[in-house]
């Protein structure tokens, strides 16, 4: 089993003047970190890769610098399954348009920024999740930077 952290619309340092120290707590263990954009800021790249390898995407509010080495859209690979990022799923039409961006990418999960709801979606085989704004309220923050197992044998091609 590998540990995945999720975490999204970090917006340093407009929230905060760096990732906070309790998400590096919620981190520790984890084999890959997504972020699904709004970092305004490269370094979050930077001071996240100090516990695992980093997949990110802009988001609305990132800025040029961000926007020139982040793609809108990534994917990795974690055992069997194809993980999605993107920033603005187009939450606001509801979860049929994000698990119609799963489903034409082929992607077994999508993970999502830009809204606050941290309730996972599932449906006909694509999983989709937002892991919250970060920032919003360091008190709960297990709530909004998440760790998620992926297991090799829960799916099957």
């Amino acid at each position: 089993m590998k540990l995945v952290g999720l975490i999204s619309d970090t917006h340093i340092p407009a929230r905060a003047r760096a990732v906070p120290k309790k998400i590096f707590e919620v981190f520790q263990g984890a084999s890959l970190i997504l972020h699904a954009g709004d970092l305004t800021q490269l370094s979050v790249v930077d001071e996240l890769e100090r516990l695992a390898p980093v997949v990110a995407v802009c988001g609305n509010m990132d800025g040029y610098e961000v926007r020139e080495k982040l793609p809108i859209m990534n994917s990795v690979k974690v055992y069997k399954w194809k993980i999605g990022v993107i920033h603005n799923s187009g939450i606001f039409w509801g979860t049929k348009r994000m698990k119609t961006i799963a489903k034409r990418n082929n992607f077994d999960a999508l993970i999502f920024g830009h809204t606050p709801s941290t309730k996972p979606q599932a449906g006909r085989g694509n999983h989709v999740r937002q892991p919250g704004k970060s920032n919003q309220s360091v008190a709960s923050l297990p709530d909004k930077a998440n760790r998620s197992p992926v297991e090799s044998d829960r799916r099957k091609d």
